[in-house]
């Protein structure tokens, strides 16, 4: 019940999250091409304005906010700063820590929640998810395309800062989040088909989907069944089994996990 401490973790949050080489330059004072970071200055400003529309969202709503404590406190809008905050710097993060069961919050600050899972952080941080900066570069690689319809004869590199980028990165970089997808994908479907399986139980896709992306970006909770002050006790062994494989998906490489299954990888000549 302390907002101090609050304040002190979703400090530790962010750094965490953040790029460990920049921290660096940081103890050398070169202070300038710390700030100058694409990722950096893309991973602080997802942050506020993700942190900003759950916080409104919450506030808005003008229902009790219920903290995992089992309490219920008015949305005020300090209040409803503070759960929204540190929800969202804990969820990119893939932190994992729940002080609110956002459960209960709006449609709007669940989605935005969802989205922040598949982000996670930055680059050679501790956090999970895609990374901030293979977003940037897919939707900058998206909106060079989108360009290209309307204006066929401009030849624009897709630069990222002030480095322009080789067509080999921006393959593997759409490969790899679309890898991300279709493991992501695969992985709801075959939880809810298991455990439909199990006692004929529904589970819902909700429930389902959120299981595969936490686990997936590891960041612990998720949605509906397996909510913030829910837990993954209730599941199958078979789809604990599942949710054990998308971790450690999570975790490694995941190109050098799916060689692994490539029967020409293990073919000598």
């Amino acid at each position: 019940n302390q907002p101090m401490v609050d304040v002190i973790v979703v400090f530790f949050m962010i750094l965490a999250g953040g790029k460990f080489g920049l921290y660096y330059w940081f103890s050398k004072c070169d202070v300038r091409s710390v700030l100058r970071d694409t990722e950096l200055r893309v991973y602080l400003c997802v942050l506020g304005i993700a942190a900003a529309l759950v916080s409104g969202a919450v506030y808005f709503n003008q229902r009790p906010i219920s903290l995992t404590s089992g309490t219920d406190v008015a949305a005020t809008m300090k209040e409803s700063a503070r759960q929204g905050i540190f929800t969202t710097v804990s969820i990119q993060t893939t932190t994992g820590f729940c002080t609110s069961d956002f459960n209960k919050w709006p449609f709007l600050a669940q989605a935005v929640l969802i989205l922040l899972m598949f982000i996670g952080g930055c680059s050679g941080s501790t956090a999970g998810g895609i990374k901030v900066v293979r977003v940037w570069i897919v939707l900058k690689v998206l909106f060079s395309e989108i360009e290209k319809i309307f204006r066929p004869d401009v030849i624009r590199p897709v630069r990222l800062g002030k480095s322009t980028m080789d067509p080999d990165l921006k393959l593997g970089t759409v490969c790899y989040v679309l890898g991300c997808i279709l493991i992501f994908t695969a992985g709801s479907g075959v939880i809810m088909l298991l455990e439909q399986l199990h006692d004929g139980s529904t589970c819902d896709f909700t429930t389902a989907a959120t299981a595969s992306a936490a686990s997936l970006f590891t960041i612990g909770p998720g949605l509906a069944k397996v909510g913030a002050i829910e837990n993954y006790g209730w599941m199958s062994e078979w789809s604990k089994a599942v949710l054990c494989v998308l971790m450690a998906f999570g975790r490694l490489e995941i190109f050098a996990i799916i060689v692994l299954f490539t029967p020409a990888f293990w073919r000598s000549d």
